[in-house]
């Protein structure tokens, strides 16, 4: 299990729940849940470079998702 640090204030989590109050969504709506967990067997840098950018792309393209979502409800 990973290891948290914690120095007081909302989480992510709760800033994301916070975020879907605001917007009128269920937090189960949102692209994000801000608990995101990979795992991979890497075989090598190479195997292991192209993993993390896919994981960063796949993040990117979720949190654009998010942003779009918060856009088309203030239009």
């Amino acid at each position: 299990m990973p290891h948290v640090l914690s120095i007081g204030g909302p989480s992510t989590p709760d800033r994301l729940n916070y975020v879907a109050a605001l917007a009128g969504f269920e937090p189960s709506q949102l692209p994000l849940s801000g608990h995101e967990q990979y795992a991979f067997a890497g075989q090598g840098d190479a195997s292991v470079t192209a993993e993390l950018a896919r994981i960063r792309q796949d993040l990117g393209a979720r949190y654009a998702q998010l942003l779009q979502m918060l856009v088309v409800i203030r239009a």
